[in-house]
């Protein structure tokens, strides 16, 4: 029978594991928020994020961009920095956002025009709960089977 120093040095081993877990599954939640916001011009709401105004239309044909739903890349500085941008404040503590200032004032001003973007939809905070209930089953049945 494991003793209870045994026990608490195998809890210590899987909290690493589902630390890691739980950034995965914040990475894949990041991942599908930039594809929605950035490849499909949908809100945190599951809808188009809007329309471009005629002048904001004019301008973008001027560039060769998709004037079709509001993707939020004109020159794709924002998408990068959003894309790559993951504030780790602890292992249970999770920031989504932008680096840049410039980008910050972007975001402020778009929230203000269209309301919430930058936030997790319903289906993807279900996605988001999902992937990490798999990776902790996983990792459970890994210390109770002691492999």
């Amino acid at each position: 029978m494991a003793t209870f120093k045994d026990r608490v040095s195998s809890f210590n081993m899987i909290i690493p594991l589902m630390e890691a877990a739980f950034l995965r599954s914040v990475e894949t939640a990041h991942s599908d928020m930039a594809k929605r916001i950035f490849e499909e011009g949908g809100n945190s709401a599951g809808n188009k994020i809007g329309s471009y105004a005629a002048t904001t239309k004019k301008y973008r044909k001027q560039k060769n961009r998709q004037i079709a739903f509001v993707d939020l890349k004109l020159t794709g500085q924002l998408q990068k920095d959003f894309s790559n941008t993951l504030f780790i404040r602890n292992p249970y503590f999770i920031q989504l956002g932008v680096k840049n200032i410039a980008n910050a004032i972007k975001v402020k001003h778009l929230t203000d025009r269209y309301g919430n973007i930058f936030k997790l939809t319903q289906e993807e905070n279900l996605e988001h709960k999902r992937i990490l209930g798999l990776e902790l089953n996983a990792i459970l049945k890994q210390v109770i089977s002691g492999k």
